[in-house]
């Protein structure tokens, strides 16, 4: 069950957990700063609002189990009962972080960690007006043209001599 929570959040950054709450990815676009364009962040946040069962969540169950949705609301309320009714519990959501109970409180331990995917840029930009022109590399190497000329001559001469020795 929890590799399909998984997936399920995956694809669509949030899962509601009834008495639990909501798993949502948030994400804040990267901008400029002094100069240098900060990396887009993104986390993981717990957010303890009680809500309802969600419809999609289900519908998705019971695809993935090839299961009815009258059963896949089953063994889904009977997942998160086995979790809701230990004293000490935790859900490991796989490489993404830990929801753990102690008694009455539930915490998200984050282990997702968007700085090892995005950087910070500080872009040297090429000032034209400041450079030293002649200090750039030439290209006088044309012998791509003549290369070009033989191996055309070369196919043409192939194409012609396949026609006429049939």
């Amino acid at each position: 069950m929890i590799n399909l929570l998984i997936q399920y959040f995956i694809k669509n950054g949030h899962i509601s957990l009834p008495g639990i709450g909501t798993l949502h990815l948030t994400k804040n676009e990267s901008f400029w700063d002094n100069g240098k364009l900060i990396a887009p962040n993104e986390q993981i946040i717990l957010d303890h609002k009680s809500i309802d069962q969600n419809i999609t969540l289900l519908n998705y169950l019971a695809d993935e189990l090839d299961i009815s949705l009258e059963e896949a609301n089953a063994q889904f309320t009977i997942f998160l009962e086995s979790i809701l009714s230990q004293q000490v519990a935790s859900i490991n959501f796989g490489n993404l972080g830990t929801i753990h109970k102690n008694g009455s409180k539930i915490s998200w331990n984050n282990i997702y960690k968007s700085d090892i995917y995005f950087k910070n840029v500080n872009p040297s930009l090429f000032n034209t007006d400041k450079a030293d022109i002649s200090k750039l590399p030439t290209n006088t190497n044309q012998n791509w043209i003549i290369w070009t000329l033989i191996i055309s001559i070369i196919s043409i001469l192939l194409i012609i001599y396949k026609n006429f020795s049939l």
